[in-house]
């Protein structure tokens, strides 16, 4: 009991105090519904009580109480007395709430999903079994706001609606697409890697070998250059299986940016470089498929939906390589990755161009400021 986390005690505590037959409605991290690791206290929750509902809440929930984690309403149902657990032949109430009556800083707002409409879809949902899609009417409080119900006939892996609501979306475009989809990994040349730092992080150094983060991959997908943090080549040669090129595709895997992706281009002006431990580094075998029409559609709109899908964790969720690996890419015929994967290389160019000369002229004007003061 000593080595038991605090969350499980705290639901067995919780459960300890609710009548037989009675229910419950508990907070939890978010990571307790979807770590691979938590898995063991999904399976211990599930022996114990039904899982009536579990409505997932945005981060900022209490961050005017001192907490960023990522968390979820849970509604149990304790068992009664020789009541089997019956998961998997039962449905379970799943939706995300966006606004709760208040923003990131704790300032009041309008909008409350959770009074508005989940609420009264809950409610209806218990006296209606049968529903398995409910809409509520849009008003001045709540947008249209879809509440799904799952059949739980799947493994444990995940039971945050946040994950159950993005795969409904993306099985329905992907199917839309009507192209033969393959794993991440059997596209690679190398396998997915993921970098590290030496002891007290990278430094500011001239002379050594660059090292990108997560801060290096810009919204726009192409790499931040200037001021990059760098590792001592002795460090760099003894992790060179993380070691980056031009072409490569980066992917952040954790933290507040988690899937942002850009490319490696081709004036990229390193010939040696390395990744720390907030990025992947996907290496496409361009005799299988175009590197640039990857990167395309990593970057789009439907790429983003399934890496945002593969997020878990709590405070700062992150992407788990095995999630990066197995993650679907539909193949078009070869002209179609040709052409989409020209239209981004040329607009990676330009974007690179774009931001040498901004950067130039940032430095020019910072200066001219300082000439002004030493003249004056």
């Amino acid at each position: 009991r000593n080595s038991q986390r605090k969350e499980i005690l705290f639901v067995e505590r919780c459960l300890e105090l609710v009548k037989i037959g009675g229910e419950i409605g508990i907070v939890l991290p978010i990571g307790i519904l979807n770590n691979t690791n938590d898995q063991y206290a999904r399976k211990f929750i599930l022996r114990r009580a039904k899982i009536t509902g579990i409505v997932s809440l945005p981060v900022h929930t209490f961050v005017p109480f001192g907490s960023g984690m990522k968390t979820a309403l849970v509604f149990l149902e304790k068992y009664k007395e020789n009541e089997a657990p019956r998961w998997g032949t039962y449905k379970v109430f799943m939706s995300v709430a966006h606004n709760i009556g208040y923003d990131s800083t704790g300032r009041e707002i309008p909008q409350n999903d959770l009074h508005e409409g989940i609420l009264d879809c809950f409610k209806n949902k218990k006296s209606n079994s049968s529903m398995n899609v409910e809409f509520f009417e849009p008003n001045e409080f709540v947008q249209t706001l879809k509440v799904k119900e799952i059949q739980t006939s799947f493994d444990l892996n995940r039971l945050d609606p946040d994950y159950h609501f993005l795969t409904t979306q993306c099985d329905a475009i992907l199917s839309k697409l009507s192209l033969p989809l393959k794993n991440l990994k059997t596209l690679v040349k190398d396998p997915i890697k993921s970098g590290t730092r030496p002891h007290g992080r990278a430094q500011y150094i001239e002379g050594e070998i660059p090292s990108l983060e997560g801060g290096n991959v810009s919204d726009t997908g192409h790499i931040i250059i200037q001021n990059l943090k760098v590792i001592p080549r002795s460090f760099h040669k003894s992790h060179i299986a993380s070691a980056v090129c031009v072409g490569d595709i980066l992917v952040v895997k954790d933290g507040a940016t988690t899937g942002k992706v850009g490319m490696l281009p081709k004036d990229f002006p390193h010939e040696e470089c390395n990744i720390n431990e907030h990025l992947f580094r996907v290496r496409i075998n361009a005799g299988i498929i175009d590197p640039y029409y990857v990167f395309g559609f990593l970057f789009s709109g439907i790429g983003q939906l399934l890496l945002k899908r593969e997020i878990t964790g709590g405070a700062q969720g992150g992407i788990a390589k095995s999630a990066m690996q197995n993650l679907l890419i539909p193949i078009p015929p070869k002209e179609v990755q040709q052409k989409i994967g020209n239209d981004i290389q040329n607009t990676l160019q330009k974007v690179f161009e774009l931001q040498n000369d901004i950067q130039i002229t940032i430095d020019g004007f910072k200066k001219s400021v300082i000439n002004t003061f030493n003249q004056s």
